[in-house]
């Protein structure tokens, strides 16, 4: 089975401990094995009531590092797709395919 997740909150759980590999979350590497090919988009999430800008700001770095850091971690089964043409390429090489939410309409990790 061909799966696309377009929103996920689990950066923001994995910035309390854990790694995607087998974290105990919605998702995780383990859990994957029984898709076919996958795509998972990241939200990087922050609390409405973040009290100020800074906060959000340090919440957001935060959640990004994490990503990069589990996209390091498991560069054998996991890699960040920005377009079409490296979901392809990713799934040709039996790689998972994660991004992260873009922020608004132009930005992104």
């Amino acid at each position: 089975m061909d799966f696309f997740d377009l929103h996920c909150d689990t950066v923001s759980r994995l910035t309390e401990g854990g790694g995607i590999a087998d974290a105990d979350a919605h998702i995780n590497l383990e859990k994957a094995r029984t898709l076919g090919r996958w795509a998972q988009v990241f939200a990087v999430f922050v609390q409405d009531n973040a009290p100020g800008a800074d906060t959000a700001y340090a919440s957001y770095r935060l959640q990004t590092a994490c990503f990069r850091a589990q996209l390091a971690a498991n560069r054998e089964q996991i890699v960040q797709c920005r377009t079409a043409q490296e979901t392809k390429d990713a799934f040709e090489e039996g790689r998972r395919c994660f991004s992260p939410l873009r922020r608004g309409c132009g930005g992104g990790v």
